[in-house]
């Protein structure tokens, strides 16, 4: 069974490629890497018990905080205020230290657009922007960004996952790269301003 490589994996790859390599002046090569403190099932209200010493304690110079999906997908389990106040409690976290901070919000896939999932799907999607609004943080709209895309919803899910929720090989390579295209426009805007 072949298996999708997530993407923290290509994007470290990808950014490596791009900047990894560059000398900086007083610096010499940078190394760059991509650490993933995702852990499959959990959502922000769980994230916040670990992340002081997953995410700040390795002091990164940018976090991309996905949040949204499981407490879609898994509703029954997630309170979805609860999420909600911990997004924004961690962002606050966040905000402490010196970093720049993606907000991802969800994935648009099979198990999260059903008519049942949809409504709860579209009001997350629109609580992250909020609060990454209010936080002064960038957002990824992974939702909006897939939601257009002209394949099969069967095209952008994994063909191995039964729930239809995780992404496939195509649109994890897709969503990865619109990231690091936008990744590095940040870098581009950062440099013409210092």
């Amino acid at each position: 069974m072949l298996q999708v490589v997530p993407y923290p994996a290509r994007l470290e790859l990808m950014l490596r490629n791009e900047f990894g390599t560059q000398f900086m002046d007083g610096f010499g090569k940078r190394m760059i890497n991509v650490i993933n403190r995702g852990t499959g099932g959990e959502e922000a209200t769980t994230e916040m018990l670990r992340i002081q010493s997953d995410v700040i304690a390795e002091a990164p110079a940018l976090v991309i905080w996905q949040v949204g999906t499981n407490a879609v997908f898994r509703s029954n389990e997630f309170d979805f205020e609860a999420v909600v106040k911990a997004i924004a409690d961690g962002l606050k976290l966040l905000s402490t230290i010196p970093t720049d901070v993606i907000l991802m919000d969800s994935q648009y896939t099979t198990a999260v657009v059903t008519d049942e999932k949809r409504p709860l799907s579209d009001k997350m999607v629109k609580r992250i922007s909020e609060l990454a609004e209010a936080a002064g943080v960038d957002v990824f709209r992974r939702w909006t960004l897939m939601q257009p895309w002209h394949v099969a919803m069967r095209e952008l899910v994994d063909p191995n996952d039964g729930p239809q929720l995780h992404l496939s090989d195509w649109a994890t390579q897709n969503v990865t790269q619109v990231l690091f295209d936008q990744i590095k426009l940040m870098v581009a805007a950062a440099d013409k301003t210092t």
